[in-house]
């Protein structure tokens, strides 16, 4: 908010991703301020220019120059993928590259996916299409890895995406479709094909479900925060899952010039659904009864009991809760008992008394 503040006339996409850069928070990606902008307090004017709502002229509405006003349900388009949540005892996770974040005017010239049964990954695939590749930024060549595994030729060289869908379709059969942000990226394959059946969990819900106090919930920064990087702690199951899966070796590249693609990305949200599932069907029981009263589904996909007839009492029957009030107020007699200074912070949120977080279980 603070980057529209200081550019009362709007930015694009593009620029408010620039500014944050500049800023030192590279870690959101355009399709992260996509999502972002979609809030009640900002608003889109002609020409693809974000406003916050706060900033608007106040004869806006007046003079037409803004789009109408937001529906008073502004999640009706895009419900939660939870509230009807498939079994999931074989599912697809899938990614698509893109030439821009509009599907009305962009493409995927990129689609991977990994097929998993039983928890495990049984088989990757990779499928590319034709797009203008004019239209694909440097960064976004750098960052996919243009050069090292030949894109532009495979792009030029592929079909349509069409024919990419439907092969898509004959390796996911029936199964349901697991991707981050996946309502952003379904639209690209619904865009050929409409009546697409297969059922779509967007991953960045049970994410957030799973570790609520995390700074962001983008796969790159979640990536990180799992080690699931070159040289973190546990990229070592990365590329124990690409050698089984023979993802760098079909290619002929090592390991690292993958990261960040399509199919890599895959990989680690595998990982990740996977972490989260374990940190769900770790929760307390009575927490997971209500996870049941509101998604069936998701009841069943980390154990829960039924949910009590009567709604409980309290919060804190469902998730332990702090007394700030008296840690505060003990700190404030004696700080030496907490370690600190007069001075010194409460703890953040899921943050022992050392002040060194959990790892997210």
């Amino acid at each position: 908010m603070a980057v529209l503040r200081q550019h009362p006339d709007g930015l694009t996409i593009p620029e408010i991703r620039r500014a944050l850069l500049r800023a030192g928070r590279p870690g959101v990606l355009e399709r992260d301020i996509q999502e972002i902008v979609r809030l009640p307090d900002f608003r889109q004017l002609p020409g693809g220019r974000i406003i916050l709502r706060e900033m608007e002229p106040d004869d806006a509405e007046e003079t037409g120059e803004l789009e109408p006003a937001r529906p008073d349900r502004p999640y009706a388009e895009h419900p939660s993928t939870l509230r009807e949540l498939p079994a999931l005892d074989a599912y697809v996770v899938f990614d698509v590259e893109t030439n821009g974040l509009d599907p009305a005017g962009a493409d995927f010239f990129q689609l991977s996916a990994i097929k998993v049964e039983n928890g495990r990954p049984t088989a990757a695939r990779d499928w590319y299409a034709r797009v203008d590749t004019r239209l694909i930024t440097r960064a976004l060549r750098v960052k996919l890895h243009f050069d090292e595994l030949g894109l532009e030729g495979k792009i030029q060289r592929a079909g349509l995406q069409a024919e990419a869908l439907a092969a898509f379709c004959a390796f996911a059969g029936d199964l349901p479709l697991v991707a981050h942000n996946g309502t952003f990226d379904i639209q690209f394959l619904r865009k050929h094909d409409p009546e697409l059946p297969n059922p779509l969990v967007d991953s960045l819900e049970l994410l957030c479900l799973a570790f609520p106090a995390e700074p962001s919930h983008s796969l790159e920064r979640l990536a990180q925060r799992f080690g699931l990087v070159p040289d973190g702690s546990r990229w070592t199951e990365v590329l124990a899952l690409d050698a089984a899966l023979g993802i760098s070796a079909g290619l002929g590249v090592e390991p690292g010039a993958l990261f960040h693609s399509a199919i890599f990305d895959c990989l680690v949200l595998h990982l990740l659904f996977q972490e989260a599932l374990a940190k769900l069907r770790r929760l307390n029981p009575a927490l997971k009864a209500q996870m049941r009263r509101l998604c069936p589904g998701l009841g069943d996909l980390v154990g829960a009991p039924d949910a009590p007839a009567t709604p409980p009492g309290s919060l804190g029957e469902l998730i332990t809760l702090r007394d700030w009030q008296a840690e505060a107020s003990s700190e404030r007699r004696d700080p030496a008992a907490s370690g600190g200074s007069p001075l010194s912070p409460l703890p953040r949120v899921g943050e022992g008394r050392g002040g060194q977080g959990e790892r997210g279980e």
